[in-house]
């Protein structure tokens, strides 16, 4: 221990706060929280007392920072905060980066309904987050079609003529060409909204009312569509597993996983379940899980989710349950409520969410464990001094040399590791160059990792021949990596799967029966994952150029304008099936500039 170390220890405060423990470099390897700062800190000092993986963490402390609160409240709350920031190695971050889509109707005369991802900025109602992409694009398709609401946007709604096939088929009642009245419309889109409100009940009821008044006019057309209605209603009701009451509920299970922290969350919004979220986190100090799910819950829920639970059921009672049950209530505006020891309807919530639980883990297992051995047989066949534990690849995409994408996906033990993958834009380089457009990808990779001092690929993979592969290779001599082992992928003469080369060098690996050898396998799942990364980047910037490089040659017509025309109609498609007066309603476009785009359009 280091003197002015020592000296930081004698003087800590008893009061409540947070440490920051920090190495040689001044990197955060561990934030923590404390009742008593002084009394917490100098624990970690009594070696005899320690397990091996604090005391690991104890070796690299150069010097320790704290922060006293008022409260232990406030401490929690700015450990939180603070991992969050630092992302320290010794942590546990329980990170979300997915985009959750909603259901959105939107508030046009004749509302449309489709899932919308990102901010709400659209005027209309906002139904979810819903965890699983499918399930909430199967449920837009089952309103669609059990309430006849439209699918086109608003710019081919807009401007149709005649019903499109959705008539035809009779999936919709052509509101693009007033064959339903606005109110009649609307009194469909209110059922959609009452079944994604759980309000199914009330539907059946309304409808059956309709039914038999419709009956009793003789209207027997009428009649029998409420009763189809009625009867898809019914049909869906028995399928869902639906609770008579309206709670929202989330039930939170967590296990250790090998060297990981496990937790699965099972969601039920207005006694439905609505759907389900694991993650997985290096749990390097061997936390209890309790304090996994201590941990898991302030950061999950401090941040700004959508229909937050009214009630958190857990296996086992937590520590400082009211401590937690406190500082959520502040958070959410309305109790919350921890439950360690529920009954009937609840004890069935956790039971469903200990059993998907086990099959997630059983499948994270399996894959890891399959993963494990291939990173083996990858050391044994490259003869690598040390298993290679980090492994990136690099591959180009391009349309005969335009809209060039370079990309970079990174590989784990226990698989793809997608919050490092990496795009970038090729600056300079000649059209079709390949070879630069390597060398350039790789310089600005690891210049980056180096300036950040993240950790660096044991194992650096380029698709492509011996000239990638020199190019790539120029560029780590250039940054003096020479501890990254590099090798080349290509395809063969007959560009079949299997065929492939791999080079070491300027020398071809022989792999004996490579399409079977696990280790060549690999090499191509994670080749095939580069090139699929790489091909979607290169497509959005090919359609992002194409959707604004016909407006870009009408020179009157400056960027802000541009921006104008695409957003009110909904981009390109939208804007060429507009006419010169439609154009010419929107601001700043006058009607002789209206002409000029219509007939610049269509010339």
């Amino acid at each position: 221990m280091n003197e002015a170390l020592a000296d930081c220890l004698k003087k800590l405060s008893t009061r409540a706060g947070i440490y920051l423990m920090l190495d040689r470099t001044d990197r955060v390897l561990y934030v923590g929280k404390a009742k008593n700062l002084k009394n917490r800190v100098n624990s970690y000092f009594h070696t005899s007392t320690l397990n091996a993986k604090t005391a690991a963490l104890v070796k690299q402390i150069h010097s320790i920072q704290t922060l006293t609160t008022q409260t232990e409240n406030e401490a929690l709350i700015l450990e939180n905060n603070l991992i969050k920031k630092h992302r320290p190695p010794y942590n546990i971050l329980f990170r979300d980066d997915k985009s959750y889509p909603y259901i959105f109707i939107s508030a046009d005369p004749y509302p449309l309904i489709t899932l919308y991802r990102g901010n709400k900025k659209q005027k209309g109602h906002y139904f979810g987050p819903y965890p699983q992409g499918r399930e909430a694009r199967e449920t837009v398709h089952l309103l669609r079609k059990l309430f006849f609401l439209r699918s086109c946007e608003n710019a081919e709604f807009a401007h149709r003529s005649r019903p499109c096939l959705q008539y035809q088929i009779k999936q919709c009642r052509a509101p693009c060409v007033n064959f339903i009245s606005p109110q009649d419309y609307q009194a469909q889109v209110r059922y959609a909204t009452l079944f994604l409100e759980g309000k199914s009940s009330t539907i059946m009821d309304d409808l059956a009312i309709k039914m038999n008044e419709a009956s009793s006019q003789l209207k027997f057309e009428e009649a029998a569509f409420y009763r189809d209605q009625i009867r898809m209603l019914k049909n869906i009701q028995s399928t869902q597993s639906v609770q008579k009451n309206q709670e929202n509920v989330d039930v939170i299970i967590a296990r250790q996983i090998e060297q990981s922290a496990f937790v699965y969350l099972l969601m039920i919004r207005d006694g439905k379940v609505l759907g389900h979220k694991h993650f997985i986190q290096r749990n390097k100090l061997s936390l209890e899980m309790s304090e996994v799910i201590s941990t898991f819950i302030l950061q999950y829920y401090l941040e700004a989710h959508e229909q937050k639970p009214n009630e958190i059921i857990i296996e086992t009672p937590l520590p400082k349950t009211t401590l937690l049950e406190s500082i959520l209530t502040k958070q959410f505006h309305h109790p919350l409520h921890l439950k360690a020891q529920v009954k009937a309807h609840r004890q069935q919530w956790l039971e469903l969410a200990k059993t998907n639980a086990q099959e997630i883990m059983q499948n994270q297992l399996s894959l890891r464990h399959r993963y494990f051995q291939q990173f083996c047989a990858l050391q044994k066949l490259l003869q690598l001094p040390s298993l290679p534990e980090r492994i990136e690849c690099f591959d180009i995409s391009h349309t005969q040399g335009t809209a060039t994408i370079a990309a970079c996906v990174v590989f784990g033990l226990s698989g793809p590791l997608k919050k490092d993958y990496r795009r970038f834009n090729m600056i300079g380089i000649k059209r079709g160059d390949d070879f630069a457009a390597i060398h350039q990808a790789v310089k600005k990779r690891y210049t980056a990792l180096l300036k950040r001092s993240i950790a660096l690929p044991n194992l650096l993979i380029i698709d492509g021949g011996k000239g990638q592969l020199t190019a790539a290779q120029t560029a780590l001599d250039e940054l003096e990596l020479t501890q990254i082992t590099i090798l080349g992928m290509a395809k063969g003469s007959e560009r079949k799967r299997g065929a492939e080369k791999v080079y070491i060098g300027r020398h071809v690996l022989e792999i004996e029966d490579a399409p079977r050898h696990p280790a060549f396998q690999l090499l191509q799942k994670i080749r095939d994952e580069a090139h699929r990364f790489a091909i979607t980047g290169h497509r959005r910037k090919r359609q992002e150029q194409s959707r604004i490089s016909i407006l870009d040659e009408i020179p009157q017509l400056g960027k802000k304008r541009r921006n104008l025309l695409l957003t009110h109609f909904g981009g390109l498609q939208g804007l060429l099936s507009a006419g010169a007066i439609d154009i010419a309603t929107v601001k700043g476009i006058s009607k002789k500039m209206a002409e000029i785009i219509f007939a610049h359009l269509h010339k």
